[in-house]
């Protein structure tokens, strides 16, 4: 989770997003009234127009090589779209571009579903990656969000990544992940962990926790908000290689953000609001070894983050 984004929570609809390739593939089969039930087929992958309309995925994948526009609704297996139970964990596969593709994992025996949880926790309750040409992994930044708690095979789930940033395999930066999406379960092996309200009920908000109800870049022109990317970027790619040999964990990564203002040219409102959200993390231990910045900052510093963002 970032340090100046507290809930790892964006808004693609209202955040202005530069031009990138757009990959849409057509829908196919019949969604009308009396289409045929999903059908197993072999090594449980699931077949027929019954899919249709209960596998989409709609958001983006911003970055140097990154996709771009993800937008589907089609029939596949698993390998390339869909979800699997196996032993207490949930995977969702959502396709990328060509020969690519993303995996959301998470892990319903630390953290039930449905439910939101951010990927900075300790123990980690979900996890997202990228495999093709890179393969890439979730660099702690973001939430993860199951609306549904499937019961078996053949069961929908629909649920988000929201402000995930994804690095490694070679990339100089990093990929953010903004998607919503709804699969079919194709397999299953084992049983979920789930929650009060099962699968009816949508998990809650996390940019509306009563202890902070900041809705995030609601106004994408608003103090730091235009620089929300490149400053995500900076944190989780910069400040990263950082040495900070003879320094605290907590100080060092506060003089590295201090240094992001200049490379992500930082300027009217958000310069003093950045400055000011940061030093109240520091100050509140928000930056420490294990603690989780998120529900830290939620709990010491709503109104910093609130001038902020």
């Amino acid at each position: 989770m970032t340090a100046h984004r507290p809930f790892g929570y964006s808004r693609t609809s209202v955040r202005a997003l530069s031009p990138i390739l757009l990959i849409f593939i057509a829908s196919c089969g019949d969604t009308g009234e009396g289409a045929p039930e999903v059908a197993p087929v072999a090594g449980g992958a699931y077949t027929g127009p019954g899919v249709v309309g209960r596998t989409w995925i709609d958001g983006h994948v911003v970055g140097e090589g990154a996709p771009g526009t993800l937008e589907a609704q089609l029939e596949r297996s698993y390998d390339d779209f869909g979800a699997r139970i196996v032993d207490g964990a949930l995977e969702v596969r959502l396709p990328g571009g060509p020969g690519s593709g993303f995996t959301v994992t998470r892990y319903t025996d630390t953290s039930p579903i449905p439910g939101a949880v951010a990927l900075d926790l300790d123990p980690a309750s979900a996890r997202v990656d990228a495999t093709g040409p890179l393969t890439l992994r979730d660099r702690d930044r973001g939430s993860v969000t199951i609306s549904d708690c499937p019961r078996g095979v053949g069961d929908a789930v629909r649920g988000s990544v929201e402000g995930v940033l994804l690095a490694g395999g070679g990339l100089e930066g990093a990929w953010r992940m903004d998607v919503d999406f709804e699969v079919v379960v194709t397999a299953a092996s084992g049983g979920l962990a789930c929650g009060t309200g099962g699968g009816a009920d949508p998990s809650p908000d996390p940019g509306e926790d009563p202890s902070c109800p900041n809705t995030l870049c609601e106004d994408p022109s608003f103090g730091c908000c235009p620089f929300d990317e490149c400053l995500d970027e900076c944190e989780a790619i910069t400040c990263a290689r950082v040495p900070c040999e003879g320094d605290d964990q907590a100080s060092c990564k506060h003089r590295c953000l201090l240094t992001c203002v200049e490379s992500c040219s930082l300027g009217g409102a958000c310069v003093t609001a950045a400055q000011g959200l940061w030093d109240c993390q520091l100050d509140s231990g928000c930056f420490a070894s294990g603690v989780s910045e998120d529900a830290c900052t939620r709990e010491n510093c709503c109104d910093a983050f609130t001038a902020a963002y």
